[in-house]
């Protein structure tokens, strides 16, 4: 499965209304949170996007970024959403690459905003 939509909108252009009609449709999988900055991650300059280190060891020792995986997980976890959760571990837990972000959108992953 690999993303078949890509919407790239300014702030204050419609972009959450529009992620949120796409995720009540039956045809459409999205992923838990609007923004996943995967086109726009680099290494080469600081940036507070978790996304511009790519190796997870790195990202581990950022300071807050267990804390927030951890809480956002066990959140899931409560409600019982645990194909959420899931999805959460992976994003939080693996090195980031095409095939990491091409599996963030797999069907299987049910998403209760």
């Amino acid at each position: 499965m690999k993303p078949e939509f890509l919407c790239i909108g300014a702030q204050k252009a419609g972009t959450t209304w529009l992620f949120s009609r796409l995720c009540e449709h039956p045809e459409f999988s999205m992923p838990p949170i609007k923004e996943l900055h995967y086109f726009d991650r680099s290494p080469s300059y600081s940036s507070s996007n978790n996304l511009s280190e790519t190796k997870l060891l790195k990202r581990l020792s950022a300071r807050g970024y267990v804390r927030n995986a951890i809480k956002t997980i066990v959140d899931c976890l409560r409600a019982r959403n645990f194909s959420l959760a899931r999805w959460w571990a992976h994003y939080f837990f693996h090195d980031y690459s095409d095939t990491w972000y091409k599996q963030l959108f797999k069907n299987e992953i049910t998403v209760i905003p």
